[in-house]
């Protein structure tokens, strides 16, 4: 099995099409990140695709490959809370309070 630093490497060097290795491997956790914060599947989908394309142009400021999921988490988790606030800030304060109100029916 290929390690994530010889994956990374290879696409550093040209080898675009194996990120898709990457994408394989690590897609439906990063997909059940983003739906634990986001509570929406179509929203959870759009963010973990959005995490993945941002991770691939940011690539080649991961410092240490061998921490590549941990880094890709954390790009989940901020770019879901991102996506939540821009969300929240488009809804009008009517909308806003029935969007609480029905979260907060549904915790309980």
């Amino acid at each position: 099995m290929t390690t994530n630093e010889q994956l990374i490497g290879q696409i550093k060097c040209g080898e675009h099409e194996v990120y898709g290795q990457l994408f394989s491997k690590y897609y439906e956790r990063i997909y059940k990140i983003c739906l634990s914060i986001l509570k929406n599947r179509d929203d959870a989908e759009e963010v973990a695709q959005e995490t993945f394309v941002h991770s691939y142009l940011k690539l080649d400021q991961l410092k240490n490959p061998d921490k590549f999921f941990a880094w890709l988490k954390s790009i989940a988790k901020n770019r879901s809370i991102k996506y939540l606030r821009r969300k929240w800030r488009l809804l009008n304060p009517f909308q806003r309070r029935i969007e609480w109100s029905f979260n907060r029916e549904s915790r309980d």
